[in-house]
């Protein structure tokens, strides 16, 4: 909360972790930041739901506006009031273990320019899809 007021921007990526999905602390921690980054298999397991459908209304109850990461089905704002999904462009997969992490820094980067939900999934998006050609190649 404090962060906030000062205006900084929090965020978190985990990856699922089945100790960390059980621990009490977590939805506090949630909750104390502005955005908290996903996949949707991780939004699946951590709400303990076997679709999305059915797992977005765990996420939509946080105060951190929850960013659900889909990889070539786009990403979506999931916040208390409204949903935005943004669809990923075409890109040919040859490595994606970097993805993720460039997606976020589209995402936050775009946000800290100013600019809309949409705007900030569509940046996210395409630094996930550009990514560079394995060594050797």
């Amino acid at each position: 909360m404090r962060l906030r007021k000062r205006g900084i921007t929090t965020s978190w990526d985990f990856g699922w972790s089945e100790p960390l999905s059980g621990d009490r602390g977590l939805t506090d921690l949630i909750d104390a930041l502005d955005f908290v980054f996903i996949s949707e298999i991780g939004a699946r397991l951590d709400s303990g739901e076997a679709t999305l459908e059915a797992a977005i209304p765990h996420w939509r109850q946080r105060q951190a506006i929850t960013i659900i990461k889909q990889g070539q089905n786009g990403a979506t704002w999931l916040a208390p009031d409204h949903d935005i999904h943004f669809p990923a462009p075409r890109a040919k997969a040859v490595d994606s273990s970097t993805a993720s992490d460039a997606f976020n820094a589209g995402f936050l980067v775009a946000w800290l320019r100013g600019k809309s939900p949409a705007q900030c999934l569509a940046e996210g998006n395409k630094a996930g899809s550009q990514l560079p050609k394995p060594l050797g190649r």
